[in-house]
This record gives structure tokens, C-alpha cells and sequence, in this order.
């Protein structure tokens, strides 16, 4: 299918807004173009719909559905299928029904190439820092075309949006994501992508309360926040206990950490993380700590409150996968950021309380757990689910199967549920307990199976696409049982 007929064809999607004529024109596209086409085409639409066209004011939110395609599109990796267009038929429908403004000519908006006067980091700085976001944006895209341009660029959005928590944190979430997709699309139509992303951090009022005792406390305690450490000490038996990143915050001091995230004065958890990167822990091990807690606090959270313990989760997994993008002061800067947000989001949560867990007891479930932990969810039992999925972690049951169908419930709800949220939870859990070394990664899988089962379920799209595709409604085995 060719690029142009492509375009125009997702451009026509736009006017239908039925499921029947959406999935009929959605089923002549899958024959002929690959997903990763289909993605990029779509998110390139979704960009020049999900804007105010005058830039008049400011948006009301950030457009979730475009944030949701790069969740959508990880969480692909999970699937052994053709199941994987699930997630991402979900995310093309909650782009048509959220990306409605007129659609701007993003090209023209960019231009003729910059003088070579002006060309340059620090007038894009300058036209920065004045939320000058028509002056800005193109010499962001002109910049941003080879990969010098784009090593200066990413650190220095970090550094601006890391102070900034309006809308949950959703202008630091969405400047990493947005960075993940293309990096993982290799930088096809970067600059349609950046356009919403570049529009809102300039238009959106800055909220900026948590920042400055972040770097009060920083810049009184720099010297010994950045100077070199000595790992601490293995104690006797602690094989494993290690990982390449440096010593795995093990049980009793991460519960330490958690406990202090949720309950302590800002002041002390600053000084409780200082303490523990005088001992020798890396930060990439304490964002693991700060992972684990904020999905700790996924699992004790009333449903209602979804929303504040889920961008904990979001804040804390983005700016632990860019890390190695960041120098040693901001990289301390974002995890001292991200343990105030994560006790700030605990504190809109409360009250906590952990579900209990309904063990497995027949022949029959524990002969087939996965089938009682997909039945469990889909009745919204968390007792029975969380039951479920910790007989299979103690048998050491947790294989490819099982992940793919967590991915594949992840993906079933319409986004009106939880605005593309589940598949993003999704992405982040999984994605988290495949790379984690951690002896308590399996909180990452109870805190997503403890959401599924808890949300309401609406599966519109997913009745209408296992309709027109080859969707397996159920549980299913993959070839390969991998162990994690």
C-alpha cells in the first residue's frame, strides 16, 4: 500500500465514527500494511488533530491517545500473536474519539530552515525559557535532525519539565515516551510527534511546588550526593544479591524506603535516600526501590484513587529508562523528584489497605491457574486473582503464557474506562519484571493483576475486532514457554 493511499485512507477513519464502518475500514488496512506502518501513520494524524489550531490559551490536558501509543506499541512485545493488534486498535479508536480539533499544517508551522544566525541550542533556549512555543518549535525540529542535536536536546527538556507537576507529572511522562517512540520508530516523523508534546509544555501553566526543596536540598548537600562511592558490603549468602547496576536493595531496606515514601516528612525521606547512596547504592537500584513502592501503592489503593498511583508508577518507571541519557546531578535530582511525587500521590491515595488473597485449593485450579487468574479478573475478583497469580509465582509457573495473557486482558477495555491507562500500567509492569533482578519483582505483576480485576470492563472494540480478526477470545498457550 502505498504511503499516500495510506495516509488518506486513516485520514477517512476519521469521519467514521462507528465501530462497524471503523473496523471495516481498519480490516482493509491491516491486509495490506504492516502494524508498525499503521502506528506511525496514525500517531502522525492523532498530532495534527490533538491541538487547539489558534494556540489560543492552553489545552485542558495533554491528548492522552497519542501518550497511549507508545504503551500500546510496547506492550506489542508481549504478545506471540495476532493479538498484538489489540492494544493498538484500542489506542487508533481513543485517538479518533479524543484527536476532534481541526487538523493543523504542522509542515507549514515549521517552515523554511532557520537562518545559520539563528540555528543554534541557545537561541532555542532563549525562545524556550520565554514559552515563545511558535519561535521554539521549529529550531526544536531543525535541531533535533541528527543525533548530536537530539543528545544536547533530551537533557535539557528533562531538566525543565522534571520540575513541572501539572497534570500529574504528565508533561515529564509524556516528554519520555514521546522520546521511546521515536526512538524505537528511528525517528520517522519526529516532528509531527513533538508537535502536541512541545505545544503543551509551553502552553500549560507550570506547577512547580515539589522542585524547589528538591534542589534546596540538593544544593546543600551536593558534595556528598556526587561524589564517588564504594558499594556496600555482601553480607554472607547474599548471592544474587547483586546486579549490574550495583547492590539490589534488598528486602528489609526497601521496605525502609517504602515506609518512608508513604509516611515520613519530606525532609526525612530525602535524608533516608541520601543516607542509602552514602552507603554505596546506585541510583538505578533506588529507582527500583521507588518502582516497587509505587506499585505497592497500585495494590493498596482504593480504584477510585487509580489515578494518582498510577502516574506514581508512570513518573517513576519513565525517568528510571532514561537515566543513562542524564549527568550525575539530574539523574540525583530526578530520584529525589521522584520519591516526593511518589509520597505526594501516596498521601491523594490514602487510605491504604492490601487486598487479601484467595489461595488455590482444588485439583483443577492449580492444574490450571492461568485459566482461574484470566477467569478471576474478568469477574473482578481480586482475591481470587491475586490467589492465582501467587500459586503460579511459587510454582515458578510465570512463563511467556501467562505475561502475553495479562497483556491481552490489559488491552480488552474501551478507553473510556481508564483512558488507555491499563495498557499503559501494562506495558510498565511487565516490561519491568522481564529486565528486574529484584527478589521482589513479583509486586509488579500484583499490582497490574490487582487493577485489572478491580477496573470496570467495556470491551466494545474488543468484541468488534474479534469479530473481523483472528482475536482468541480466552486463554491460550504460545510455542515457547519462556522463563523469566
Amino acid at each position: 500500500m502505498s504511503n499516500i493511499y495510506l495516509q488518506e485512507t486513516i485520514r477517512k477513519l476519521w469521519e467514521k465514527p462507528s465501530t462497524h464502518r471503523f473496523m471495516n475500514g481498519l480490516s482493509q488496512l491491516i491486509k495490506d500494511t504492516s502494524l508498525e506502518e499503521l502506528v506511525l501513520e496514525t500517531a502522525a494524524y492523532t498530532a495534527c488533530r490533538c491541538c487547539d489550531k489558534k494556540y489560543s490559551g492552553h489545552p485542558q490536558m495533554l491528548p492522552h491517545s497519542l501518550l497511549g501509543f507508545e504503551g500500546a506499541w510496547s506492550l506489542t512485545s508481549f504478545f506471540y500473536s495476532k493479538n498484538r493488534l489489540l492494544p493498538l486498535v484500542q489506542m487508533m479508536w481513543y485517538a479518533m474519539a479524543e484527536a476532534r480539533s481541526q487538523e493543523v499544517d504542522i509542515k507549514a508551522l515549521i517552515g523554511t530552515p532557520p537562518t545559520f544566525d539563528i540555528l543554534n541550542f541557545e537561541t532555542f533556549k532563549k525562545f524556550y525559557l520565554e514559552r515563545n512555543f511558535e519561535k521554539a518549535f521549529p529550531l526544536f525540529v531543525f535541531l533535533m535532525r541528527n543525533p548530536e542535536g537530539r543528545k544536547a536536546m533530551f537533557p535539557f527538556l528533562i531538566s525543565q519539565v522534571l520540575s513541572d507537576e501539572a497534570q500529574l507529572g504528565h508533561k515529564l511522562i509524556y516528554v519520555i515516551k514521546t522520546w521511546q517512540f521515536c526512538e524505537v520508530m528511528k525517528w520517522q516523523q519526529y516532528h509531527l510527534y513533538w508537535f502536541p508534546v512541545i505545544h503543551s509544555v509551553l502552553k500549560i501553566p507550570p506547577q512547580t511546588e515539589i522542585f524547589s526543596l528538591v534542589e534546596s536540598y540538593f544544593n546543600q548537600n551536593a558534595k556528598n550526593l556526587c561524589r564517588p562511592r564504594t558499594p556496600p558490603a555482601r553480607s554472607a549468602g547474599s548471592n544474587g544479591d547483586q546486579d549490574e547496576h550495583g547492590p539490589v536493595l534488598l528486602e528489609e531496606r526497601y521496605r525502609e524506603l517504602r515506609d518512608s515514601l508513604y509516611n515520613d516528612e519530606k525532609s526525612v525521606t530525602l535524608e533516608k535516600l541520601s543516607q542509602k547512596i552514602s552507603e554505596g547504592y546506585t541510583v538505578e537500584a533506588l529507582f527500583e526501590g521507588l518502582k516497587l513502592a509505587s506499585c505497592e501503592l497500585i495494590l493498596g489503593t482504593d480504584f477510585k484513587h487509580w489515578m494518582t498511583s498510577l502516574h506514581a508508577l508512570h513518573v517513576a518507571c519513565g525517568l528510571s529508562e532514561v537515566l543513562s541519557e542524564l549527568d550525575e546531578s539530574t539523574q540525583i535530582k530526578a530520584l529525589l523528584f521522584a520519591s516526593l511525587f511518589i509520597k505526594k500521590m501516596a498521601i491523594l491515595s490514602k487510605p491504604f489497605e492490601i487486598p487479601s488473597s484467595h489461595p488455590l485449593k482444588t485439583v483443577d485450579e492449580k492444574n490450571t491457574p492461568s485459566f482461574f487468574l484470566e477467569h478471576a479478573i474478568i469477574k473482578g475478583d481480586v482475591s481470587r486473582a491475586l490467589g492465582a497469580l501467587e500459586f503460579m509465582i511459587a510454582e515458578n509457573k510465570i512463563t511467556s503464557a501467562p505475561l502475553e495473557l495479562l497483556a491481552f486482558l490489559a488491552s480488552k477495555n474501551t478507553y473510556s474506562v481508564l483512558y488507555g491507562h491499563d495498557i499503559q500500567c501494562a506495558a510498565a509492569c511487565l516490561k519491568s519484571y522481564t529486565t528486574s533482578q529484584h527478589p521482589l519483582k513479583a509486586i509488579y505483576l500484583k499490582a497490574l493483576v490487582k487493577l485489572l480485576a478491580s477496573e470496570p470492563k467495556e470491551q466494545t472494540i474488543y468484541n468488534a475486532l474479534q469479530n473481523t480478526q483472528t482475536i482468541k477470545p480466552g486463554y491460550y498457550s504460545t510455542e515457547g514457554n519462556f522463563q523469566f
